[in-house]
């Protein structure tokens, strides 16, 4: 879940006996709690959520929403609370590769490695969109406004959540994209290579925001 430098958290890990289960991060000591936060404690797991019928193959966690969104093999998404209840359920064909969500609740999945879709919590559909590339990885922008997407031809592309629209491709490098972030300040892009390299990418997200647009039509 969000984070910062010696701050506690949740992490959720995924299984294939299609379970769920919510753990508790101490930030201070750098270990997985257990029921009384102690050192030395055996670790709990704080939930454990249920109702897929296949392997979970995606995770998203929000501490400060108090939400958890799993992803399934069969293309089911669930959202639960962090104290276990089940709120929605989402149903596709395709399975369920990654889930991100914004600050905003703003909810996107990503089906096999083409499809995007982007959903409100309340279950509804806002967009969706195609890759033509082979999608392996994908980050949000802190402020959730903007999604970055690896794929396995070597290409990097920044798009806005919403609406779900492409705005820029980066250079191309000459291995498969297997993860992205964005740094702190939301000046660079870091991308981890197949070949075991990391590629930083400089980038300026005022370009595209609605507040900044004249100026930089103004400086072309």
């Amino acid at each position: 879940s969000e984070t910062s430098l010696f701050a506690d958290c949740y992490v959720v890990t995924g299984s294939n006996d299609c379970t769920v289960a919510l753990w508790h991060w101490n930030g201070q000591q750098g270990f997985i709690a257990g029921e009384y936060n102690t050192l030395g404690e055996t670790p709990s797991p704080r939930a454990i959520l249920t109702g897929h019928e296949a392997a979970i193959s995606a995770l998203a966690v929000s501490a400060e929403h108090g939400l958890v969104l799993s992803g399934c093999e069969d293309g089911t998404i669930l959202m639960h609370t962090t104290a276990g209840e089940l709120l929605r359920r989402w149903s596709s064909r395709q399975r369920v590769s990654q889930l991100l969500m914004s600050r905003e609740c703003v909810v996107m999945a990503i089906y096999g490695h083409h499809s995007f879709v982007t959903l409100t919590t309340t279950a509804n559909q806002l967009d969706e969109a195609v890759a033509d590339d082979k999608v392996e990885c994908a980050c949000l922008t802190r402020d959730g406004e903007y999604v970055i997407i690896g794929s396995e031809n070597g290409r990097c592309t920044v798009w806005r959540l919403f609406p779900l629209q492409k705005l820029y491709t980066f250079q191309q490098v000459d291995s498969a994209i297997r993860s992205v972030a964005v740094s702190a300040n939301h000046r660079f892009v870091l991308a981890g290579l197949d070949s075991g390299s990391i590629v930083v990418f400089n980038v300026d997200f005022n370009r595209w925001h609605y507040e900044y647009k004249n100026r930089y039509q103004a400086q072309k």
